[in-house]
């Protein structure tokens, strides 16, 4: 949803990444300052400081969405970063999810544990999915419904909820695993369907 738009938010990241040309900051570069970020982003949740986990987060994810529109603007767009890009994405969203595990969350109808392991699940076959697809056809699947800026964006609303009540996130993790198995099915659904024509 927010990926087919991106184009709307073009000025701002503009006016973002002039300080970074400046200093001849290289995409590559802020690709690895967002995953050095979620390490710390998983040291202040296990230190139950969820305010100044959530700052760190929005700057890891700000982090993820400007190296690709660097990449682009200084025309410097490899596979090779694209692909360190698209892993690090993965292991960024993990490791967040995972400090979950060691937080003291409220059970709702099952233990917190098996809603983080669904949410880990669904947002890693939400992606999966997709490039399944790409690989069996050489054809690039449309966007689905919860994408990677969706889930940051959920993810820090999650973290901002721990911040008031831990009981907020344990309903979080519901919903956050459901949109994205949902996302997960929607693509997998979509993939059979195109495949089958």
């Amino acid at each position: 949803m927010l990926s087919a738009k991106k184009h709307k938010f073009k000025k701002i990241f503009s006016f973002l990444i002039y300080p970074l040309k400046k200093l001849n900051i290289t995409p590559n570069q802020i690709t690895f300052g967002s995953f050095l970020l979620s390490f710390l982003v998983f040291y202040f949740v296990l230190k139950y400081e969820f305010l100044t986990a959530l700052i760190l987060l929005v700057f890891t994810s700000l982090f993820d969405a400007l190296d690709g529109f660097l990449a682009r603007d200084i025309k410097r767009e490899t596979k090779w970063g694209a692909y360190l890009d698209t892993i690090t994405d993965r292991y960024v969203e993990f490791i967040i999810l995972f400090s979950f595990f060691f937080v003291d969350i409220p059970k709702v109808v099952f233990s917190a544990e098996v809603w983080i392991a669904l949410c880990i699940f669904g947002s890693l076959m939400t992606t999966y999915s997709k490039s399944a697809f790409s690989e069996k056809t050489n054809k690039k699947l449309e966007s689905g419904f919860i994408e990677r800026p969706e889930r940051m964006i959920l993810l820090m609303i999650g973290v901002y909820l721990a911040s008031i009540n831990l009981i907020y996130l344990s309903y979080f993790l519901i919903l956050f695993a459901l949109l994205t198995n949902l996302s997960a099915l929607q693509r997998i659904i979509k993939s059979l369907k195109k495949i089958k024509n």
